[in-house]
């Protein structure tokens, strides 16, 4: 009620307005129960876009939900995310405001009235430094590692869709080259790697603005011929490590009867896993995390370098 109309406690009617009154299946049976003493719960036809507000939300911004009060029917219990910090209610608003959170996904606003309740959901433009990371432009593979004094082809990216309009980079310890194809794509770019310890950050830009600072930490490796050939990459359960044929490039030829070894380490640089290696050998890394390692593969002095990815 708007004003201060005498209400009925219970009542029916229909999703559309009816320019009669009249009687149907639903509405005779619902009246039949009411004369039958059995109670029943007034029909309230609410809609998820009778919640007003806005339908994004950025850090330390607050927004007021609401409902019509011509709508509401009885006492509403407003519900929220986890993503979202209560700053104050009345029957028929809450104003709230993002809290920090490791999931800006599935926020909403909720309003529960006896017999029914409706949903807002609300996108948080929230940018986490921690779901930004380097990948391969086409197959969207993450890289954490580059290869040593060459370019390489990268793109950087959010793991969700925050809106994100702009990228800004800063480079040490290596050569950037922007995509001169596509002057408001800030986003793919070849990096050229000329120390071995390359300092790499970037910082995105949508409707809220400017995120701090992100240092990808990516590491490099040489990337020039191979001595030896890892396969499947990705893969799940055993990975093969052989002999490559044409190896006269190499940083070293393979000598059967030489003794190899092998490390793995994950993208902190611990050492996770180690052994010797033969002609051919088969790693199982079926116990291992899904991720990104390194594979060194070692004789005396020289070692060679092999990024690989279990799935």
């Amino acid at each position: 009620m708007c004003t201060n109309e005498t209400y009925f406690d219970s009542y029916y009617g229909e999703v559309e307005n009816t320019q009669h009154t009249s009687f149907n299946d639903k509405s005779v049976e619902w009246f039949f129960k009411e004369l039958d003493n059995d109670p029943q719960p007034p029909t309230v036809y609410l809609k998820n876009s009778d919640i007003s507000g806005s339908n994004n939300l950025c850090a330390g911004e607050t927004e007021t939900y609401s409902i019509d009060p011509c709508k509401v029917s009885g006492t509403v219990n407003w519900q929220v995310s986890s993503q979202l910090q209560v700053i104050r209610t009345t029957n028929t608003s809450v104003t709230v405001k993002p809290v920090n959170s490791p999931n800006s996904s599935g926020a909403y606003v909720k309003a529960v009235m006896p017999y029914t309740s409706i949903t807002k959901s609300i996108a948080l433009k929230v940018i986490l430094p921690l779901d930004i990371r380097l990948r391969t432009p086409n197959t969207n593979t993450p890289i954490y590692v580059l290869c040593d004094a060459q370019p390489n082809y990268v793109q950087v990216k959010h793991d969700y869709d925050e809106g994100i309009d702009d990228w800004q980079w800063n480079v040490s310890g290596a050569i950037i080259t922007y995509n001169s194809n596509d002057s408001n794509n800030n986003s793919v770019v070849r990096i050229r790697p000329i120390s071995s310890n390359p300092i790499i950050k970037v910082k995105a830009h949508n409707a809220c603005g400017w995120s701090d600072w992100v240092d990808l930490g990516v590491g490099v490796m040489p990337c020039g011929n191979k001595a030896f050939s890892v396969y499947p990459n990705p893969v799940s359960d055993i990975l093969t490590i052989e002999k490559v044929n044409t190896i006269e490039k190499a940083a070293f030829s393979w000598k059967p009867k030489e003794m190899y070894a092998y490390e793995i380490y994950n993208i902190s640089k611990k050492q996770i896993a180690k052994g010797k290696l033969e002609n051919l050998t088969a790693i199982n890394i079926s116990g291992f995390r899904t991720g990104v390692y390194i594979l060194k593969i070692i004789q005396g002095k020289k070692e060679e370098t092999h990024q690989i990815i279990i799935d």
